[in-house]
């Protein structure tokens, strides 16, 4: 009987999934983007992911928008309601850095990769959460000088799968 079940048929190839997260870097930013999954096997996936980031560092603040497409892979499957998967982006985005003491702001395109894990638990076959650790490298080309940096992030979100 399971294997006829709906459940059974979380992770197949031609899934769509859309998805919604929030978090947070250090705590001191915060993080919601928007995520498309496209399903080609059953334990790999593309993605494409838009983040929006804002946050205060001491007397500097800092927001930035993040287009973020990858690839995902199932490493381990414990049993068929969840999945640890390893993500793989490329960061391509705009940052805006402003120090209003100074009355300065800095801008610009910037490039970079992410690595990360998730955990995606199968509620319904048609909904799951993930809890996510990611860790980006950002090179940004600001008009004030260009610089690197490195920006983590911890997620929590909800997929909506679509077979």
């Amino acid at each position: 009987m399971w294997a006829v079940s709906p459940l059974s048929l979380l992770h197949i190839k031609d899934t769509h999934t859309v998805g919604l997260r929030a978090g947070t870097g250090w705590g001191d930013t915060f993080d919601v983007g928007l995520s498309y999954h496209y399903y080609f096997h059953r334990r790999w996936s593309v993605v494409g992911a838009f983040d929006y980031e804002k946050g205060f560092f001491e007397k500097s603040g800092f927001w930035c928008v993040n287009f973020m497409p990858g690839i995902e892979g199932a490493i381990w499957q414990p049993t068929r309601w969840l999945y640890l998967h390893g993500t793989a982006n490329a960061l391509v985005g705009y940052d805006h850095w402003e120090n209003k003491d100074l009355n300065k702001n800095s801008h610009g395109a910037s490039i970079g990769l992410a690595l990360g894990i998730n955990l995606e638990f199968y509620a319904l076959p048609q909904l799951s959460f993930t809890l996510a650790a990611q860790q980006g490298w950002k090179y940004s080309f600001l008009n004030t000088g260009y610089t690197h940096y490195f920006c983590p992030l911890f997620t929590a979100g909800v997929r909506y799968n679509i077979q």
